[in-house]
């Protein structure tokens, strides 16, 4: 222990021992992981980042990502790392956004395990089987049967069973339909159709003809025509109807264009020919064209091309040298120097520089923007894009030369804090630090106090050792040196008599001091607002020290001994003595602690990112995405969906483009892609990169999707996929004999 002899002015203080003991010092005070010194002895524990603090206020516990909200995941949430990880369950399939779950359809793999016929049912696949063939106890496969112990072999009346079929016969008085399975009594119609071209009804026992849909009876009642679809109801159209072999097709006037509906007509917009003759944007206002420019060009004085602005001109846009290109410009730096993430500024190559990685997002953790390949990630400042080109991770700015502290330096999501060690206070540049001015245990050391000179010292003694406490409420421990004053003497120095109390204030009984009149204070009666031994001095702060002047109580945001220190990051309130509770890099306020969020959070704490359809500060802006786009919660820029682009997602991609931003260039030549995934979408009947192949045998449909079942060497229709039967059988199957003879 250091002994020292300490010498103020008229004052001799000797065998001081000085012991500043720190409760974190010994078994990290009772914490897990962080230990704080709080007031007095008692400490405050706290968690690394990615822990929280138990009930116990001691121990740590692993913070659950997937607590809160379900970590915004649309079915199961895994914690992992500290991060949220989304999967779905059965029959479900996990979206790009890593939380959405999309149903999936049981039968598009492996036709659902079923042998024959799969059909989706509430997100399961339910297995069927094909005429003559009953479901296994597997509910999967399928076994031949007796055609006629199910539902009769579909005959009205008698089943035989033969082989690979069934053959239905009609009792006395019926004869067997044309298909093959029902018994109709003998009517009109049953010989030669009753006459009827088309269809043949019996009506009150008389043969009643009539015609299929699209067709007409003639005068003679038996025959049908064909009729003009366009004559019922424009055939639908609003303009103009074209009727065809089997549908209309429908067409609009000169200055008009077919709606999507492909029976509406619009008006056509003047940018769709020719973009309007503008040289890059143009807009339909009021049935015009009206021309504007992309960023970085200027509209010529015909208000149709553009000229490029040479940004280099204002001469602020580079710290060091700028170049002018098409539409945009680039800074460069000079020897020695390197381009800071902003691109504009220059920093002196000291040691190698953290890339924050300069654009781009899409999958992104923060920022993304589209580029000529894909999208492009980037961070937030403060934070370093990983290896994976997509992840952020925080950059701790304390590892480089203490981030630029003095004392101590605590890294923050996005920043970093300086902070002082005791006995110091944080200046204004948040960096450095320099001493407290009442720092010293016997008052300030730096003349603060009014000048005081004494004849003698006589007045003071020192006693050594005392317990529990004395002279005033302060607790003192066991190697304590306190001062007491000689009889007739008191105050700090010992330097004040009865004779130096003011304002008609009468001196104690005991000689301790002055008894005040109402109205005053201190040790020598001064008014509030004064101080000193004349009470000359003026309180610099609402309330302070009647000898001393050293405030008492700073307003909010200020602290020090005369308040003129304002709050450190991280600190509010009265002599800053609270401690800010925001999350994801925002500040508080220094007078009341309010959390100050960054663009793209909210909450109490800004502990919660923008919901879906919200951004910038304190999400209160409403985001107006179309089509399922979702904009950035910090500056709201729409990402859209793909199979769309525009700055609201809200054009869809025009005929031959697919894709995120529509930028994918479609390759069916005269047919339609799939606007998400480019695939060509190729009439019924074809197939193929460029829907120039037929559809191969048993397959039918769009794009030759859907399976035939025709049975016994029946073709199906490529087109409707109705099966073409040979004259021995009938059925949608082709699998009923027709050569029965009624009985």
């Amino acid at each position: 222990m250091e002994e020292k002899n300490i010498s103020l002015k008229g004052t001799i203080f000797a065998n001081i021992q000085e012991r500043k003991l720190d409760p974190c010092s010994e078994a990290n005070g009772g914490c897990e992981q962080l230990c704080y010194r709080s007031s007095g002895a008692s400490v405050r524990c706290d968690c690394l980042p990615g822990y929280v603090l138990n009930e116990d206020l001691k121990t740590c516990r692993e913070y659950d990502p997937c607590s809160h909200k379900n970590g915004g995941c649309d079915h199961i949430c895994h914690p992992h790392e500290g991060i949220s990880v989304c999967s779905c369950r059965e029959h479900y399939v996990l979206e790009a956004d890593g939380t959405t779950c999309r149903k999936v359809d049981p039968c598009a793999q492996n036709n659902g395990g079923c042998d024959h016929i799969c059909r989706s049912t509430d997100g399961l696949a339910v297995c069927e089987c094909n005429p003559l063939y009953a479901l296994g106890v597997d509910g999967k496969s399928c076994e031949k049967v007796d055609p006629c112990s199910l539902d009769n072999g579909g005959c009205s009346q008698v089943c035989h069973s033969e082989e690979d079929s069934v053959r239905c016969e009609c009792r006395k008085g019926y004869t067997l339909q044309k298909d093959g399975t029902s018994c109709e009594k003998i009517d009109p119609c049953s010989r030669k159709n009753g006459g009827c071209d088309h269809i043949c009804r019996v009506v009150k026992e008389k043969a009643s003809c009539e015609c299929h849909e699209g067709y007409a009876l003639k005068s003679d009642g038996k025959t049908c025509k064909k009729v003009d679809p366009c004559l019922r109801n424009n055939g639908g159209c609003e303009q103009i109807c074209l009727s065809s072999e089997v549908s209309v097709i429908c067409a609009c006037r000169e200055g008009y264009t077919l709606r999507k509906d492909k029976t509406t007509c619009e008006r056509i917009d003047p940018c769709s020919i020719e973009n309007g003759g503008c040289e890059h944007v143009c807009t339909w206002v009021n049935d015009f064209a009206q021309c504007s420019c992309n960023p970085g060009y200027t509209l010529s004085e015909d208000r149709k091309s553009c000229r490029d602005v040479n940004e280099c001109e204002e001469n602020t846009r580079c710290e060091h040298i700028c170049r002018n290109t098409p539409g945009s410009f680039e800074c460069s730096c000079k020897s020695g120097y390197e381009l800071a993430p902003d691109n504009a500024k220059c920093y002196r190559v000291v040691e190698e520089l953290i890339s924050y990685c300069v654009k781009g997002n899409g999958g992104c953790d923060q920022k993304c923007r589209e580029g000529d390949r894909g999208p492009l990630c980037s961070c937030f400042q403060g934070y370093r894009l990983r290896k994976d080109g997509k992840t952020c991770d925080d950059v701790n700015e304390c590892k480089k030369e203490n981030g630029g502290c003095d004392h101590e330096c605590t890294n923050t999501p996005g920043s970093y804090v300086c902070s002082c060690f005791p006995g110091f206070f944080l200046l204004d540049d948040q960096r450095k630090c320099d001493v407290k001015e009442d720092d010293s245990d016997f008052g300030p050391v730096r003349g603060d106090l009014p000048e005081v000179e004494y004849a003698v010292n006589k007045q003071k003694m020192i006693r050594k050792k005392l317990h529990g406490t004395a002279l005033g409420d302060a607790p003192l421990s066991n190697e304590t040196a306190l001062q007491t004053c000689i009889s007739g003497f008191f105050g700090g120095n010992c330097s004040y008599t009865c004779d130096d109390c003011k304002n008609r204030a009468k001196c104690r009984a005991d000689k301790t001091g002055c008894a005040c009149r109402p109205g005053y204070t201190g040790i020598l009666c001064c008014e509030e607002g004064t101080f000193g031994v004349r009470c000359e001095g003026k309180c610099k702060c609402p309330k302070c020290d009647s000898v001393t002047g050293l405030c008492l109580e700073c307003p909010p945001g200020r602290r020090g001994s005369h308040c003129r220190e304002k709050c450190s990051p991280g600190r509010f309130g009265p002599h800053c003595k609270h401690r800010c509770r925001c999350e994801n890099g925002a500040s508080c306020d220094p007078q009341n602690g309010t959390c100050l969020c960054r663009p793209g959070f909210t909450g109490a704490r800004c502990e919660h990112a923008c919901p879906a359809g919200w951004y910038g500060e304190r999400c209160s802006i409403p985001c107006h995405c179309l089509n399922g786009g979702r904009c950035t919660p910090n500056t709201g820029e729409c990402q859209c969906q793909a199979g769309y682009m525009g700055a609201l997602c809200e054009q869809a991609c025009p005929k031959g483009r697919f894709g995120m931003n529509c930028s994918g260039q479609c390759k069916c030549g005269d047919y339609s892609c799939h606007p998400v995934q480019g695939t060509c979408l190729c009439p019924p009947g074809f197939t193929g990169h460029n829907c120039q192949s037929t559809c191969p045998p048993k397959r039918f449909g769009p794009n030759c999707t859907f399976r035939c079942h025709c049975r016994h060497g029946a073709h199906c229709d490529a087109l409707s996929g109705r099966c073409k039967c040979s004259a021995s059988w009938t059925g949608s199957a082709c699998h009923v004999r027709t050569d029965v003879k009624s009985s």
